[in-house]
């Protein structure tokens, strides 16, 4: 090793880049690097070859690795402690370095790891004063395959005292209060204020800092004695403690390992925090978190009774947005709700599931608006017939209040009725200029100015306008198709200039 160093530092490498190279530690390097050779070959003579104090567990470790190559020394530690009563006391750096000694002699190497994020450091709180939450999920192994699961971890901010809620479905804002009172079981009080990121669990909407939370949250946070503190959109920093924790669950715990129920992963990682996260010394603190939480919890406030929150069904129900084409998107596929439901970008229906029916309520009085079998097949839009806004009807209401005012005669019934045939997709863009029409002009005047567009074969609404704005009507006038009348507009009598063929024969020749 030591000629190797040597020889990649003659060819320009440095030390950081040697280290990758020969996967050593750069302290390594360094001390390799500064030695002459007679003093390496002294210090070689000299090393004091120890027997290892976990060789009984070689085998268990090798296959460990060979299975999982990705599983870091912290880990492996765990494992041996969950997996081996009879395990000596010995020094996490033992562990370390017996890890890598079975990874050199079995030629397992460890992927390279991700990069991590780096956040500033802040004013250590009170205690009891602060706790963070924040949601994460994570894929793993199971007897069907890959199965993943879903967890929601709290830390307390002081003493950074952790615990982990799993389950195998999606958190809604129902699971997530399940969560929250497990969780204060478990660090046995309820800090003052609790930090969150604005996750559709608990938030609707946000404006400018003035949130609204889903309707179980909201009365759930109104029945405890804690304060909800969102941080503002993509800003993980705000919470960067449990952010870390969130990454520690997923890259130590869960790692790995292989699911089998919800209720033995709750189980098993009860056993991880009390042995790892919650037991190990704090690598920011340098201090043991349980020992520290024996102080915080005195500073905890106790928790609610149970009674003063139900599972009233109302407390079921989940927000949604409603699409502008007065849908609602649901686990893959679109269910309709009626016509006029949307109204704004900020139009919002209750969601609750019973008995595979999806239940649709109005946001303000809790009215149950639609209601669907909830489909199994992604990607379809379930419909209620009577969800469609009748067309048809509304058209004849108004194209009846039209001729109403024009007296039902029978030539504006024509026009009207060539008019739909001929343009029927800007029929009621027709209807709305003769109304205007109408609120502008004397109806008689209209009734005449509509039978001269009919005598000339005029079926235009635009076209009416203009004879009524420069002419003046007062009875209806018999003017043959071929006869221009002189009540119409000074343009329309003007006949063009015609050219004699013999110009433009000239012209081109």
């Amino acid at each position: 090793m030591w000629y190797l160093v040597k020889s990649l530092s003659e060819k320009g490498l440095n030390k950081s880049q040697i280290s990758r190279e020969l996967q050593i530690d750069r302290g390594t390097v360094r001390k390799y690097l500064s030695m002459e050779e007679n003093t390496f070959q002294t210090h070689v003579s000299h090393v004091t070859r120890m027997p290892k104090k976990l060789k009984a567990y070689y085998t268990y470790v090798k296959e460990l690795l060979q299975s999982h190559p990705y599983l870091s020394a912290a880990q492996v530690e765990d494992r041996l402690k969950e997996n081996f009563t009879d395990l000596p006391e010995v020094h996490s750096k033992t562990v370390y370095n017996f890890v890598m000694s079975v990874r050199q002699e079995q030629g397992i190497k460890k992927p390279k790891a991700e990069q991590f994020r780096q956040y500033e450091q802040v004013t250590e709180c009170d205690y009891g004063s602060e706790a963070q939450v924040d949601f994460g999920e994570h894929w793993m192994r199971s007897d069907q395959g890959r199965q993943k699961v879903y967890f929601m971890v709290m830390v307390l901010s002081r003493s950074r005292y952790k615990h982990v809620y799993f389950q195998s479905r999606p958190f809604t804002a129902k699971d997530a209060i399940t969560a929250h009172k497990h969780s204060f079981n478990f660090i046995e009080g309820v800090p003052r204020k609790i930090i969150y990121d604005q996750d559709k669990v608990f938030v609707v909407n946000e404006n400018l800092g003035d949130v609204v939370l889903t309707q179980a949250f909201k009365r759930y946070v109104e029945s405890e004695s804690f304060e909800c503190v969102f941080c503002r959109k993509a800003d993980p920093q705000t919470k960067g403690k449990v952010e870390n924790v969130v990454k520690y669950v997923k890259y130590n715990f869960l790692r790995g390992r292989h699911y089998y129920s919800d209720k033995r992963l709750n189980d098993e990682v009860i056993g991880w925090l009390q042995r790892t996260a919650n037991g190990k010394k704090h690598g920011a603190t340098h201090k043991i978190p349980a020992n520290e939480w024996n102080t915080e919890k005195t500073h905890l406030l106790a928790p609610c009774s149970e009674a003063s929150f139900s599972d009233d069904p109302q407390d079921q129900l989940t927000s949604y947005n409603v699409r502008k084409d007065n849908t609602i998107a649901y686990k893959g596929n679109f269910y309709t709700v009626p016509t006029g439901t949307y109204k704004n970008q900020k139009s919002t229906v209750l969601l609750r599931v019973a008995d595979n029916q999806l239940l649709i309520y109005d946001t303000s009085d809790k009215v149950i608006l639609a209601q669907h079998t909830i489909s199994i097949v992604k990607g379809r839009l379930i419909r209620k017939t009577d969800h469609l806004r009748d067309k048809t009807t509304k058209l004849k209401d108004k194209e009846s209040q039209i001729l109403d005012q024009l007296g039902n005669d029978q030539i504006c019934k024509i026009f009207l009725s060539q008019i739909h045939q001929d343009k029927p997709r800007y029929y009621h863009d027709h209807l709305r200029v003769i109304k205007t029409l109408l609120e502008k002009y004397d109806e008689i005047v209209v009734v005449n100015a509509v039978h001269q567009c009919v005598k000339l074969g005029i079926h235009n609404a635009n076209e009416l306008k203009q004879v009524l704005s420069q002419s003046s009507i007062d009875s209806p006038v018999d003017v043959p198709r071929d006869v221009k009348p002189s009540s119409l507009p000074e343009q329309a009598n003007i006949h063009p200039v015609k050219s004699s063929i013999e110009t433009y024969q000239s012209i081109m020749n």
